[in-house]
C-alpha cells in the first residue's frame, strides 16, 4: 500500500513537470511524456482520488509526521543557514 507521502510527492510532480514545460520550454530533454498536460491532469487527479480513501489515521499521521519534518526543517535551517553565518 502507497503511503500519503507517496501519493502528494508524485501528484506534486506530476505538477511541477507541467509547470516547467510551460516556463522552461527550450531546456533540453532526452525524454518527453506524450500530452504533458493530460498525463500529468491526471496524474494529480488519480493521486488525490487515492488520496480521498486513506482512513482517517493515515491523515492524523501524515499531518503530524509533516508538521514534525516542517519544525525540525527550518529549526536546523535557521542555526545552519549560510546566510545567517554571513549576518554575524
Amino acid at each position: 500500500m502507497c503511503s500519503m507521502g507517496t501519493l502528494l510527492a508524485f501528484a506534486m510532480v506530476c505538477i511541477a513537470v507541467m509547470i516547467l514545460r510551460y516556463k522552461k520550454p527550450e531546456l533540453e530533454r532526452p525524454y518527453k511524456t506524450p500530452a504533458v498536460y493530460l498525463v500529468g491532469s491526471l496524474g494529480v487527479a488519480f493521486n488525490i482520488f487515492l488520496m480521498c480513501f486513506v482512513r482517517k489515521e493515515t491523515w492524523f499521521a501524515f499531518i503530524i509526521w509533516g508538521l514534525l519534518g516542517i519544525l525540525i526543517y527550518f529549526l536546523y535551517s535557521k542555526r545552519n543557514s549560510n546566510l545567517e553565518i554571513r549576518n554575524k
